[in-house]
């Protein structure tokens, strides 16, 4: 048997959003494909996966993927597996929007054991906490002792940045919350992301649209309807944020692409 030990890792934990309510109204054939979608387009690349020593484990709709700081890939060649997992858990995000699938989670790096289906360890606790306690809302936080272990873990930046660097890259990918916490900006940071400005629009709008059919299953203000309206603004904020200019670039109006009150029944708006 091998030798049972922690490993150092950096660890996402997420599940989807309004998952209980789903397995209430969905046939388990639904329920079923709905996790399919969600497993494929959330776990590693495979080659990637094997080199870098990544894992993941999924119980439902929570989904753990980590990436062994210490695996002798990443200790031979250094290209920076932070800046990569907050990437790739920005693409996640991306083609889940496009899915209809939209997502809670958190970041986190520590202790953690996962093999042949058994996962524990502090790092996994840590990861829970944050998501249950902090993230709240559809949105993946990131730990802020993240960013601490990263000034003085080189091993997690690439070898040809110092740390200023690493940050600045960092940066394009997150944004600070109203309440502080840091979280992955996949509206803003997926703007990069599509070869056309015309498919970003087109990406702005079906999250509108997402937004809007998924709260109107809430008629009155509670704990998941709060979570759209955080969604909301924060949709509202990347299109406040464009030029006029951009718009012709993207094919639609401000107007078509922001959520208006009446469009959200809850979202009382002066």
């Amino acid at each position: 048997m091998d030798q049972i030990q922690y490993d150092i890792s950096i660890i996402a934990f997420f599940d989807i959003l309004g998952f209980g309510k789903c397995v209430q109204i969905s046939s388990p054939k639904e329920i079923y494909d709905l996790l399919e979608i969600f497993k494929y387009n959330a776990k590693p690349d495979a080659d990637l996966a094997q080199m870098y020593d990544q894992r993941y484990m999924n119980f439902s709709d929570t989904f753990v993927r980590t990436t062994n700081i210490l695996s002798e890939a990443n200790q031979k060649h250094q290209v920076g597996i932070l800046f990569h997992e907050l990437l790739d858990l920005l693409h996640i995000q991306i083609s889940l929007i496009a899915k209809k699938i939209i997502v809670r989670g958190s970041v986190t790096i520590g202790k953690i054991y996962l093999k042949d289906g058994i996962i524990f360890g502090p790092g996994l606790n840590r990861a829970y906490e944050l998501e249950k306690d902090l993230a709240v809302y559809p949105r993946i936080i990131i730990d802020p002792d993240v960013f601490y272990i990263l000034e003085k873990a080189p091993l997690i930046k690439a070898t040809h940045h110092d740390v200023a660097m690493e940050q600045e890259s960092i940066k394009n990918l997150i944004c600070q919350s109203a309440d502080g916490m840091w979280i992955i900006d996949y509206l803003k940071g997926s703007s990069s992301e599509f070869d056309d400005l015309s498919d970003y629009g087109d990406f702005l709008k079906l999250h509108k649209k997402l937004i809007i059919q998924n709260s109107k299953s809430y008629k009155n203000l509670d704990k998941i309807a709060v979570k759209y309206c955080w969604l909301a603004k924060y949709h509202n904020d990347i299109i406040e944020s464009l030029k006029p200019k951009d718009f012709n670039l993207l094919g639609y109006s401000k107007k078509t692409l922001r959520i208006s009150k009446k469009e959200m029944s809850f979202n009382y708006e002066f």
